[in-house]
């Protein structure tokens, strides 16, 4: 099937993919909620889609949520309030195996991938480019969106919005055997420029860390597909980004004057992952003694995805969540055996799946980042999808 074909056929689910990703007002994951009677609509198929991995899911949001309710330092709320975030998890997991176990197609597969990203970025890439030409590069880390520009958000939380963008870069590496691939390539460049100055702009380590990291696997990945001359340019270009950076650095650029006073610190400096590692070793000292979770007051975030969700939830909550995890993490592998002659679309999900795992090792997501969850639930049911047919078209969910 042709992309346009599916553009047209998914029109009303695309569209809604767009309000939860640009997230108009903080209300687009709220809206996501239609996608329960999307899903309705198609219950036949909807029901062909249940697996593990949906009851995990729903076994989460519901601990999650309901014990961080019930916290005796959790604010006034009610059901009605999070009632959403127990389901939509385990519906856009959903939604995602639906794409890719109904569509085939590397070219629509490919299309879909670049879709979640684009539109998962643009708006902060709007809005920090906006305030760049305003007000210059130096300032405050905290921007706001131009959904509220009254409402700062701190330069972790913006800056993983642009994870994916930034390990995409690495597809480059990929061999390209269409104009369509030819064309994403090019267009990735084109988000990654407008990413890379915003993550100077927010003075973000981990982004570039996630850009760095995702350019060596997919060389390895690659390599042997490579020919020598494009081996050859592809050390000159790395050689030039690594020298240009350092110069950036040496030299006390505008650039990355953000950064300078952050690296070699002694509690947030680089050796100790930002101050993360601290943490990281006295949250899993905590658990011992307090296995049901602790309030956030004693020490802060702990800047781990499963530490985080262990501090506010327990280790109920989190028993589900490993789970997902590892089941998330042999469905990437199965992908990447599955798709051996799509070399670009496998190498794609590589940099995809990583640039996200890495941001959930270093921040914590469920209550900074939860659109990024929901992004990730989505390609987790895309890469389920992928594996729900065997070679002879038969299913195997």
């Amino acid at each position: 099937m042709t992309i346009s074909k599916f553009i047209k056929k998914e029109f009303f689910l695309l569209l809604l993919l767009i309000v939860m990703l640009i997230n108009p007002f903080y209300y687009g994951y709220r809206i996501a909620i239609l996608f329960v009677f999307v899903l309705f609509f198609k219950l036949v198929q909807t029901l062909k889609l249940l697996d593990k991995n949906v009851i995990y899911l729903f076994l989460f949001g519901a601990l999650y949520h309901f014990i961080a309710a019930i916290r005796a330092d959790a604010s006034q709320i009610s059901i009605l309030s999070f009632l959403p975030d127990i389901f939509l998890p385990a519906v856009i997991y959903i939604l995602g195996k639906y794409i890719s176990t109904k569509y085939h197609s590397a070219d629509v597969r490919i299309f879909f991938l670049f879709f979640i990203m684009t539109f998962f970025s643009i708006i902060p890439i709007i809005s920090i480019v906006k305030q760049i030409i305003v007000d210059g590069f130096v300032g405050t880390r905290s921007l706001y969106l131009i959904w509220d520009e009254n409402e700062f958000i701190s330069a972790t939380g913006l800056g993983a919005y642009f994870s994916i963008n930034m390990g995409a870069i690495a597809i480059l590496n990929a061999p390209k055997t269409n104009n369509l691939e030819k064309r994403i390539s090019f267009l990735v460049i084109l988000l990654f420029v407008f990413s890379l100055i915003s993550v100077f702009r927010l003075g973000n380590r981990t982004q570039l860390v996630i850009a760095g990291a995702a350019i060596i696997l997919s060389y390895i990945f690659n390599f042997k597909r490579m020919s020598n001359l494009s081996n050859f340019f592809q050390f000159i270009i790395f050689g030039f980004v690594i020298g240009y950076v350092s110069y950036l650095f040496f030299s006390d650029s505008e650039l990355v004057n953000l950064y300078q006073d952050r690296l070699g610190d002694s509690e947030v400096g680089e050796f100790k992952l930002g101050g993360r590692l601290q943490k990281w070793l006295l949250t899993i000292e905590t658990i011992a003694s307090e296995p049901w979770g602790w309030e956030l007051s004693r020490f802060g975030y702990s800047h781990n995805f499963w530490l985080d969700v262990t501090r506010v939830s327990g280790i109920v909550a989190l028993f589900p969540l490993i789970l997902f995890t590892i089941s998330s993490f042999k469905l990437f592998l199965k992908s990447l055996k599955k798709l051996i002659q799509e070399k670009f679309l496998r190498t794609f999900i590589l940099v995809f799946y990583i640039s996200i795992s890495l941001v959930f090792f270093v921040e914590p997501i469920m209550e900074g980042m939860y659109l990024l969850f929901f992004v990730f639930c989505l390609l987790v049911g895309f890469l389920a999808g992928i594996n729900s047919y065997n070679s002879r078209g038969k299913w195997t969910n």
